[in-house]
């Protein structure tokens, strides 16, 4: 998976492959992808400014 570089900076949450929230604020991306989907899987991180991230 590639991330775009409009996340650089920022936390995003992925589901089944897919980003389903991002923003500054971890506890806030969290608990915006809980809400939208409380069944699955959601997998959160921080995007690092300036390298490019591929996540498996």
């Amino acid at each position: 998976m590639r991330i775009d570089r409009k996340y650089e900076g920022k936390c995003i949450a992925i589901v089944r492959g897919k980003i389903v929230a991002s923003g500054i604020d971890i506890k806030k991306v969290a608990a915006e992808s809980r809400a939208r989907y409380p069944h699955d899987e959601i997998t959160l991180t921080n995007v690092i400014k300036g390298d490019r991230v591929f996540i498996f």
